[in-house]
């Protein structure tokens, strides 16, 4: 491992491991909200990035209610990290119990019409860590595209316990060849594809601003001709998770490759910035989502029509 300072976030990072994982299930959400007054009124995590990513969302609303609504997004992080501690130890039939597939049948049929690789894409939205291991344990073989921690102590931690699941993991650098593997072998290539992607990214407009988006899953999807689906795992009142299944795309006419990765980057935007707009309080607000400004001499990614299924939903 690092340095001291690598070595200490690793023993922080073990230490509440520990702590959540003494921790009743009834206890979770008080746990959390005590976190979340820690992180965001005591240690001020990221709050000025948080606040400015609401404020672009949101112009038109009140300063006091974006407040609010930062609040309620830390305590539903802070509930999510202690979630995810928790899966280590959940059995799967308690996994089965707490997340719950929207429409079980559609989907069901959907896999059995397309046994080959199909791409599903999210965002930091609602609890992604239960959904990727539902799909793994009880649904396909599933591969999914993690971005490497810096710190390799907690790094290795997080990556056990999905693997614990039977997720097979690969790391950003390289996700294009072993997505391409994936797909290949008619796995469920899971990718979460809204942080900021750089000088590399196609801009297109989410929440009112152009974004660097990842067009991977696009590329991916229109290489294989491969089912793209959009997938949302959000949290319920009573505490469970329902998942939620789009399809982007399921059938690719012939159109210029350029144009079609620019049309489904941006129809995948464009569903996540639905879900956000229905549950703002459980995306991850904060990272630099618009950390990249669009060139002078670019343009935004505009969605088109010509994909099958784009419309649909299992919902």
């Amino acid at each position: 491992m690092g340095g001291v300072p690598q070595r200490l976030e690793y023993v922080l990072y073990r230490m509440a491991e520990r702590l959540a994982l003494g921790l009743p299930e009834s206890c979770l959400p008080r746990a959390a909200d005590l976190l979340s007054v820690v992180a965001f009124h005591g240690l001020q995590v990221r709050r000025a990035v948080c606040l400015s990513n609401l404020a672009v969302a949101f112009p038109g609303m009140p300063l006091r209610q974006r407040q609010a609504l930062a609040r309620a997004a830390y305590r539903h992080f802070c509930r999510l990290v202690l979630e995810f501690f928790k899966l280590q130890r959940w059995e799967p039939e308690q996994l089965k119990r707490r997340l719950h597939v929207a429409t079980p049948e559609p989907f069901r049929r959907f896999l059995q019409e397309f046994s080959g690789g199909v791409v599903l894409v999210s965002g930091h939205l609602g609890n992604w860590e239960p959904a990727l291991a539902y799909l793994a344990h009880f649904v396909r073989p599933t591969t999914a595209v993690m971005q490497r921690i810096k710190n390799p102590g907690v790094d290795a931690r997080m990556a056990a316990v999905r693997r614990r699941w039977g997720t097979e993991l690969v790391y950003s650098r390289g996700a294009l060849r072993a997505g391409s593997r994936a797909l290949k072998q008619g796995r469920l290539l899971a990718v979460l594809a809204d942080q900021d992607a750089g000088t590399r990214g196609l801009f297109v407009s989410f929440l009112g601003r152009p974004a660097s988006t990842p067009p991977g899953p696009a590329w991916l999807a229109l290489k294989y001709r491969a089912p793209l689906l959009f997938a949302a795992s959000i949290r319920q009142p009573n505490g469970l998770y329902r998942l939620e299944l789009v399809p982007l795309a399921t059938d690719y006419p012939d159109r210029p490759f350029r144009g079609a990765l620019e049309a489904l980057t941006y129809r995948y935007a464009m569903v996540l910035e639905q879900y956000v707009h229905r549950y703002p309080e459980q995306y991850f607000w904060l990272h630099r989502r618009w950390k990249t400004r669009l060139p002078t001499a670019s343009s935004l990614a505009t969605g088109g029509a010509g994909f099958g299924g784009a419309r649909a939903s299992f919902r």
